[in-house]
């Protein structure tokens, strides 16, 4: 059986459909890319940095010498050097286009983190929270095998890993979660 050329791009065209469609969801020039991530983690540095002495001079009212928040604060400074240092680098260097291989689900999972830290943050229920967030986790990276069974296999792991965690920290070691 021979294929006609017709026919032959009738059958890729589908194909070529969704891999142009991850080419253009998926791609980013590198020194975008270089410049968004450096900026979000001296972002998330400073407001660490920030926190961490608040709450220390909460804490500790006087201090003389080296404190506990010393070696944090040495740590930040060298983030937020070696930060700047990727940020020059990186807009020196030559641009390219990167690839970002299954964008949608870093963006879902980055998403139900915040969720999930928010939610416990707020509403406690670390080991409700956990289940959920977890199955949710589960049940879409495992979408291609079926959504019932993906929920079923999620919510298993779910179980498993939530009295893991209970036993734990709750039972063990006597820590509230």
């Amino acid at each position: 059986m021979t294929f006609s050329p017709v026919l032959l791009e009738e059958l890729a065209a589908p194909i070529l459909k969704k891999e142009l469609q991850y080419l253009e969801v998926g791609r980013m020039s590198w020194k975008k890319l270089n410049n968004i991530m450096s900026i979000i983690i001296m972002i998330i540095g400073m407001s660490y940095v920030i926190n961490l002495n608040y709450s220390a001079s909460q804490a500790i009212l006087l201090s003389n010498g080296i404190g506990p928040t010393y070696f944090p604060n040495v740590l930040a400074a060298i983030l937020f050097f070696l930060c700047v240092v990727v940020l020059i680098q990186g807009n020196i260097r030559e641009d390219t286009r990167v690839t970002i291989p299954n964008i949608k689900y870093m963006v879902f999972t980055l998403i139900l983190t915040m969720v999930f830290i928010l939610s416990w943050q707020y509403l406690g229920y670390f080991y409700i929270n956990a289940f959920v967030f977890i199955t949710a986790l589960m049940t879409v990276y495992r979408k291609e095998y079926g959504i019932k069974k993906s929920f079923l296999v999620g919510v298993g792991t779910s179980i498993v890993t939530t009295g893991f965690l209970y036993v734990l920290f709750g039972k063990i070691l006597f820590i509230s979660l």
